[in-house]
């Protein structure tokens, strides 16, 4: 089975082409962020952590790199990039840490101070498995599918950013996993 497409994703893209045609004399910045560790997305909505059951959901091995960013950050970086005079590239990538899942959830029991159970729900052929069966049961309730969409692309390797630009900005100091669960209290 071939990998499924997020049509998230595929609506930015088309969103992309059409904002560079049609931009005139106005600069079109998409700025990359890695999920977001806030806002429950990466705690939440992915279905990879159900913390009140202290479980983390593995999907593959855990050895994928992956990129978090707070709300935060990434409102900061997106203000630096607004007001800067210097041209932008097109594409602005920024990443508040760079992990493993498996680093994931040791950032997490660290600053937590509680341990996580990792169930091992199968590979990634499994999960996309998964993600067309849901699909497929409840077409319209994109909520039965588009979770474990980002949760692929998040922890599987194929959303990992390749150009970081956060020294572009260094003043800003991006929140690390296990500041952010020390803030939050997670």
């Amino acid at each position: 089975m071939g990998r499924i497409n997020n049509p998230n994703t595929d609506e930015r893209r088309t969103f992309a082409r059409v904002a560079e045609t049609e931009r005139g004399s106005v600069e079109v910045v998409h700025i990359l962020n890695g999920a977001f560790l806030d806002k429950r997305i990466v705690f939440g909505f992915l279905g990879a952590f159900d913390l009140q059951t202290q479980e983390a959901f593995l999907w593959g091995d855990g050895d994928a790199i992956t990129d978090v960013t707070t709300y935060r950050d990434t409102g900061l970086y997106t203000a630096e990039v607004a007001i800067d005079e210097e041209i932008v590239p097109p594409v602005f990538e920024i990443a508040g840490e760079t992990l493993t899942f498996d680093e994931l959830v040791r950032a997490y029991e660290d600053a937590s101070g509680n341990t996580l159970t990792i169930v091992k729900k199968g590979s990634y052929a499994d999960l996309d498995k998964e993600i067309a069966a849901r699909r497929k049961a409840e077409p319209n309730n994109f909520y039965a599918w588009l979770p474990l969409m980002y949760y692929r692309g998040s922890f599987g390797g194929k959303g990992k950013l390749h150009s970081l630009a956060n020294e572009r900005y260094p003043m800003i100091k991006p929140e690390s996993v296990r500041d952010y669960i020390h803030r939050d209290k997670l």
